[in-house]
């Protein structure tokens, strides 16, 4: 190539980006803060206090899960989304954990941080600091102007500290308090089965835990419910919730109303469709609390990968895995029984024996 090749060449590179200068992150999180401080010197978030709450309630923090009824309305007082009743709204506060998981918009974080319980606060954001802040993760209400200023009132009914609740979900929209723990390694999959205690509630007006409307239960006195894991008898948000549990654990989930609706489930013409156990949620409901309690869970595994060894756990045994399983050139012990899984009515075949190998 000679040299006025080489030239054109790089003309057609386009102009070269500036580079910025790589920053630890201590300094990025510096520089953000400084950064912030001074969007807010400048208007980013004017907020004024309306009501001030219980001044001897704890003021949230990083972590903590909160929940909040919110109004949001445009500049000109037009009302586009609230929780509140009053205003058309379901009554059920929102819930989420404050600069955690999926984050709120960072006016309201930055309200709250400084808001007592029953403390009512009316902002005005720009939307660089609402839904288009980048570490936002909560969805816009429909018709939302994101390129607007928005007004939010907000008011902070509850508070639950960082070190009881986690934010789980790979969406970061559940979370999870335990009340009891539970035992062993082990969690619930599919296709495993479980036996468990369930309710599901709406979220209480005053945020209060487990207070809200029961619209399902199965608790004490009544028979457990049973289900296979990945049938479609439990809805997804529980099928998920259950994988975060262990053996005899008693938790409370909130999960998002739609993860707790009756999903659509497999079926083929070997194996019908099951019918979800679970009624769907109120019609209004954003968010669902789940008081979970794991009372059995049964190992289901498919050996091959292909559906013609399935392994079913139907006691448990000894010793502890993988420690104690057997392996290669093992002298082993079994009792064992055959059953036909399928056959034409009135015909049945079993046989039973004992080797050892």
């Amino acid at each position: 190539m000679n040299l006025a090749d080489y030239l054109n060449e790089l003309k057609a590179l386009g102009p070269e980006k500036p580079l910025e200068p790589e920053l630890k992150s201590h300094r990025q999180e510096h520089d953000k803060k400084l950064r912030e401080e001074k969007d807010l010197s400048d208007g980013a978030v004017m907020q004024a206090v309306v009501e001030t709450g219980d001044e001897e309630s704890e003021r949230p923090g990083e972590g903590d899960l909160v929940l909040v009824h919110v109004s949001v309305r445009t500049e000109d007082d037009d009302l586009i989304f609230s929780t509140r009743s009053d205003e058309g709204g379901s009554g059920q506060p929102l819930a989420f954990c404050l600069e955690k998981g999926r984050r709120a918009p960072r006016g309201w974080e930055i309200s709250l941080r400084g808001m007592h319980v029953k403390q009512r606060n009316v902002l005005k954001v720009k939307p660089s600091y609402g839904y288009q802040h980048p570490e936002c993760g909560m969805p816009a209400p429909p018709g939302t102007p994101l390129d607007q200023v928005l007004s939010f009132d907000l008011q902070l009914m509850q508070v639950y500290p960082a070190e009881g609740v986690r934010c789980v979900s790979s969406g970061d929209d559940m979370y999870r308090r335990v009340l009891q723990e539970g035992s062993g390694w082990e969690s619930p999959r599919p296709p495993f089965e479980v036996v468990l205690r369930c309710t599901l509630r709406t979220l209480a007006y005053d945020g209060i835990s487990m207070s809200g409307f029961r619209y399902f239960q199965c608790g004490e006195g009544d028979t457990p419910l049973r289900a296979q894991l990945g049938s479609g008898q439990l809805p997804p948000g529980i099928e998920a919730a259950l994988g975060y549990m262990a053996k005899a654990e008693h938790s409370v989930f909130i999960l998002p109303a739609s993860s707790v609706s009756p999903a659509a489930p497999p079926s083929s013409a070997d194996q019908p469709a099951a019918a979800c156990l679970l009624p769907a949620p109120p019609a209004k409901a954003l968010q669902v609390e789940a008081e979970l309690e794991l009372l059995e869970l049964v190992q289901v595994r498919d050996m091959t990968g292909t559906g013609e060894v399935m392994k079913r756990r139907i006691r448990e045994g000894q010793g502890e895995f993988p420690i104690d399983c057997p392996l290669n050139d093992t002298t082993v012990r079994v009792h064992y029984r055959v059953r036909a899984q399928a056959g034409p009515p009135g015909a049945s075949s079993s046989s039973s024996s004992s080797s050892s190998s």
